[in-house]
């Protein structure tokens, strides 16, 4: 039984309002209605609201008050091509045919007979080309036969045939008469051209956000007395001046009616198994085409790991240091060899040779100076690192400090200047030469059963981390942390944001889709890519590198971690392209994240060397809390099941939710994020 509030119609817009704030207003109280079986051409200038009424009529937009209702079951049976092409550039027709073939369930046959039928009425013989290639004419009827593809029962077309030329813009008009006449279809369809409008059953004039008049082309031109529909807008225009509307009218007209009381979503179902199956098909064939695609997502991650590898936490070589050695000349200590204690009267041996050969173990190059201020001045340009200066009697004085006699200490002092510039530097040249000082000592005294308590060594056992020899094999936890995360938000804000910008996914909402297909279909192509991803990684990291890894067997709970810190980029991405209206705001909010997680993370310094409020908020960032737990599976070789380590799981797992909660529920808070408004 037909419902009493279409009566023969089969749509019906009451009251209809659209509000995008207090200066914009949409549509102001319009009312519509189309009968069954005719072709309704809604005929206005452009920012009249026209496009904004027909994305509501198919529920794309939701009205902020008044109803809409259609003669149908479900949005299978509507047919919508938006006024931009809005279709997957990175697909070619023939896949963009296949997608929506397959959104709308059609059978093989059905869906060859529908292609075949339709290439030939739009002249579509381009079926390998990609959809950013198209001209602006082939882009509108590849859209045009999008929307009539399932050969839908209401069919509602914004400016189908702008940019067409007239011979196929009159062959798409009697194909869409014959449909008409055969098949009993409703067709609404939006122009610029008013002699297209004369072939129109009924023409609504549509001005300021309202239709100013509903009636045939034949009675319109009758009632005006003129033989020109332009002429007659124009007095119907004049009629109807347009009275001021502001929000609060809004308001008050919108109390006691059904708001966003669109058709019924019969087997519209919030998530569909099919729909994702197809989302999913069609992402594999964006993705095999967008070559940049796998640029960014596999080889800049695999850049950034070779780059740890080979330019960071390596050890300085080949430095340059200047020397002035009172005691003997440089050139000499290549060949000096220690041997025997050196308080037997025969022994003789300089001990300035030893601390130099041992730095020059550690690959340090030495230029020689005879003047003290010159080498001053060249580590002050930054020529040398470092400058040491050894006295006449640095040897002697040290002997007869040994042997207790304090006043000789100051005889045997090292000079030593150091280029204050790069801390990092500065600080391994300073260790490197205690360690110099300290071995060269003490292999003075291993030869003498004298006083050698005074180089006892402090007793050091290595708990954990054995194997640990340098920062790389620490920083790769947080690294991996960090760059999975980065690229999945990345990833995913870039994906959504082309799907709102582009019209992508208000297309796909008129063929049945909802957001959490989208999301979800997303979510798992992310989920295997990042896992190739990952294990790539990883690869590269313990086999090819051979970072150390304390216990084998906990690789699975490594794979794990960084598929968690994916997630929560994946759907911080997801909230980034809901809050953002460009790719710049995207970029802004996906560096900004990864940025502040690379500062206070604990990669480019220590936690714990933090303010004690800030030590707080940056043990607890999710990449630096997912470092954490791969550094104690590399270096300790806990376990997820460890306690330590499952409680910042659980944190983990906490931070996912709460990424996950404001993409669920963002849309409650406001309507249409998924929608642009361009």
């Amino acid at each position: 039984m037909e419902p009493i509030y279409l009566n023969g119609f089969a749509i019906k817009v009451v009251n209809g309002f659209k509000v995008y704030s207090d200066k914009v207003i949409g549509l102001k109280g319009i009312n519509m209605s189309v009968p069954r079986g005719i072709i309704y051409s809604l005929l206005g200038p452009s920012g009249c609201g026209k496009t904004t009424l027909l994305k509501s009529i198919v529920g794309v937009e939701t009205l902020d008050s008044g109803f809409i209702h259609l003669d149908a079951e479900s949005k299978m049976e509507i047919g919508f091509m938006p006024q931009e092409i809005n279709l997957e550039k990175y697909l070619s027709v023939k896949e963009v045919f296949s997608y929506y073939g397959s959104l709308y369930k059609l059978s093989p046959e059905i869906f060859v007979q529908r292609t075949t039928e339709l290439n030939a009425i739009l002249e579509i013989d381009f079926h390998d080309q990609m959809i950013n290639n198209l001209s602006g004419g082939q882009g509108r009827r590849v859209s045009l036969g999008i929307s009539l593809l399932h050969d839908p029962k209401i069919l509602i077309l914004d400016e189908p045939t702008v940019g067409l030329d007239p011979i196929l813009r009159d062959k798409i008009w009697n194909y869409l008469l014959s449909c008409l006449r055969t098949k009993n279809k409703t067709i609404i369809m939006s122009t610029h051209y008013i002699e297209e409008a004369n072939q129109a059953n009924i023409i609504g004039f549509m001005r300021n956000g309202k239709i100013l008049k509903e009636a045939s082309p034949i009675s319109i031109l009758t009632s005006y007395n003129t033989i020109s529909l332009e002429s007659a807008f124009l007095e119907i225009c004049k009629e109807n001046l347009t009275t001021k509307t502001d929000a609060s009218t809004i308001k008050y007209l919108g109390e006691g009616t059904l708001k966003n009381s669109n058709f019924n979503t019969v087997s519209n179902n919030l998530i569909s198994k099919h729909r994702i199956k197809t989302i999913i098909r069609k992402n594999y064939n964006v993705l095999s085409n967008d070559v940049m695609f796998y640029i960014f997502t596999f080889f800049l991650p695999l850049i950034l790991l070779i780059s740890l590898e080979y330019s960071i936490g390596g050890k300085l070589k080949h430095t340059n240091i200047g020397v002035t050695n009172y005691e003997v000349d440089l050139s000499s200590c290549k060949h000096t060899n220690f041997s025997g204690c050196f308080f037997n009267e025969n022994h003789k041996h300089d001990l300035s040779c030893s601390v130099l050969n041992n730095l020059r173990s550690l690959d340090y190059e030495f230029i020689e100076y005879n003047d003290k201020d010159v080498a001053l001045y060249s580590v002050e340009k930054t020529k040398i690192y470092a400058y040491l200066n050894f006295p006449k009697n640095f040897s002697n004085s040290f002997y007869q400090y040994i042997d207790s006699d304090k006043a000789s200490l100051r005889d045997s002092t090292l000079f030593s200047h150091i280029d204050n510039g790069n801390f990092l530097i500065k600080f391994q040249i300073y260790t490197d030469f205690s360690w110099a000082l300290e071995k060269t000592f003490e292999d003075a005294l291993s030869n003498c059963n004298y006083k050698t308590e005074l180089m006892k060594n402090i007793n050091k056992k290595v708990l954990y981390g054995e194997k640990v020899k340098k920062v790389n094999h620490i920083f790769i936890g947080y690294l991996l942390a960090m760059s999975i995360f980065y690229y999945s938000s990345v990833g995913s804000a870039s994906f959504m944001l082309m799907e709102k910008n582009d019209g992508l996914m208000t297309r796909s909402m008129t063929a049945g889709v909802t957001v959490f297909d989208i999301i979800t279909s997303y979510l798992i192509t992310h989920t295997l890519l990042n896992s190739v991803l990952i294990i790539v990684l990883m690869s590269i990291s313990f086999i090819i590198f051979q970072y150390p890894l304390e216990n084998p067997a906990v690789v699975i709970d490594i794979f794990f971690a960084l598929i968690l810190i994916s997630w929560i980029g994946f759907f911080y991405g997801i909230l980034c392209a809901a809050i953002s209206r460009s790719s710049t705001e995207v970029m802004y909010l996906t560096y900004g994240a990864g940025s502040v997680q690379l500062f206070l993370g604990g990669v480019i310094w220590p936690i714990e060397a933090q303010f004690q409020i800030v030590q707080y908020i940056s043990y607890n960032l999710p990449a630096s809390i997912v470092g954490r737990i791969l550094v104690n599976a590399i270096a300790k070789g806990w376990s997820l099941s460890h306690p330590l380590v499952m409680v910042d799981v659980i944190k983990t797992v906490i931070y996912l939710f709460i990424h996950i909660a404001p993409v669920v529920f963002y849309k409650y808070i406001k309507k249409n994020i998924w929608i642009s408004h361009k």
